[in-house]
């Protein structure tokens, strides 16, 4: 066999094509190239599909009341039972009002938000003022402006805040609830169950130089 050739101005070159085809054929060691399996997503089942509708109704800021649910979902109650059986919903919980029960995730809503994204969707405004007024007593501590509830997330028109303090100051359970005017002239409201007058009256004299 010629591996070689001469050219007429150069060296031997081999004929490298006339020399793999004379090879003996030998076994590939490798097996050939298999194209992946196409991944099979698996179908979600009911209560995963309703777990994810809550988790985006709570990353729109939104509770969704139980009665909704009940009446949009098909077999509602086992589903809700599934839901609150198992792990992969632990994000998935409640709050209740005085007239329904409203479902949110964790994950996305702290439970204080949903606290009080329930007062305002139910828009018991007496209960609204008292509850934050307490909250915001407790937690930070603060007396807490009349003006506070005309702004976001309650809106709340002047006559509907008038209406509902007025219930507010005639209602024994919100019998803690105080107001005072701070140096400004500003109304403010406090509860008693966390400060004294005097305290209350410091605080939004406080609140009340910080805003001008």
């Amino acid at each position: 066999m010629k591996l070689f050739s001469k050219a007429d101005n150069g060296p031997e070159k081999p004929e490298l094509i006339d020399y793999l085809n004379s090879l003996p054929e030998v076994e590939v060691p490798f097996k050939p190239f298999e194209e992946d399996a196409p991944t099979v997503i698996p179908e979600k089942s009911e209560a995963e599909r309703l777990a994810d509708r809550i988790r985006q109704s709570s990353r729109e800021a939104e509770l969704l009341p139980e009665t909704r649910l009940k009446g949009e979902t098909e077999g509602w109650d086992a589903l809700a039972q599934a839901m609150k059986a198992d792990e992969a919903f632990g994000d998935i919980t409640t709050v209740k009002g005085e007239k329904d029960r409203y479902y949110y995730s964790s994950r996305y809503m702290t439970d204080n938000y949903a606290g009080i994204a329930m007062l305002v969707l139910e828009k018991d405004w007496p209960r609204t003022i008292a509850e934050m007024v307490r909250f915001n007593c407790r937690t930070y501590p603060a007396s807490t402006a009349y003006t506070y509830f005309m702004e976001h997330p309650y809106y709340m028109t002047r006559p509907q805040l008038e209406r509902a303090l007025d219930q507010v100051f005639k209602n024994p359970e919100y019998k803690d609830i105080a107001t005072v005017n701070a140096a400004n002239g500003e109304p403010y409201l406090y509860s008693r169950l966390y400060f004294s007058d005097r305290y209350g009256k410091a605080l939004a004299d406080y609140a009340a130089d910080d805003t001008m």
